[in-house]
């Protein structure tokens, strides 16, 4: 059995492609390196909305939201990420502890408090912006739905059989 019989890179995919790779998934993972300057890492954050456990590295900032859901390799090593796979496809218990964890990683993903337009309003309260009450605001930012509700989708994903 070749790797292509076990792993899909399935590149860009639509939001409702994203949902069946997802269906059909096992883990993700998200080998970002340290020369990629990262933000959130979408993919790992919809991998673990997925109940998905996901092997990535400690250069991804969001482990410090997922950490409990993730297997972190050594940064720009594959063998320590592929180490990492090995341990999910080999410990039945590791992987359903993993798969746990995922949904106690959930509710920041869906609290409009931690929300970047709630941060944003946040800023410009503190910067005096927004003004008094009775009074105009100087800046007034346009909140919107959240990615998820946007139906945008994820990039780069891959499923293991």
């Amino acid at each position: 059995m070749g790797l292509t019989d076990i792993i899909e890179l399935a590149g860009w995919v639509s939001l409702e492609q994203l949902r069946d790779v997802y269906a059909r998934s096992h883990a993700a993972i998200v080998p970002t390196r340290s020369s990629f300057a990262e933000g959130l890492a979408m993919t790992t954050a919809e991998a673990v909305l997925a109940g998905r456990p996901v092997v990535l590295n400690p250069v991804v900032p969001v482990i410090d939201v997922v950490g409990p859901a993730v297997l972190a390799g050594k940064t720009n090593d594959p063998e320590s990420h592929a180490e990492q796979v090995r341990r999910l496809a080999w410990d039945p218990e590791l992987y359903r502890q993993l798969q746990k964890d995922c949904a106690s990683c959930e509710a920041p993903f869906y609290d409009r408090e931690q929300s970047l337009t709630a941060g944003l309003w946040k800023m410009f309260d503190a910067l005096g912006l927004l003004g008094t009450a009775g009074s105009s605001p100087r800046f007034m930012p346009v909140p919107g739905p959240t990615p998820v509700e946007a139906g945008r989708a994820t990039r780069t994903t891959a499923k293991i059989s």
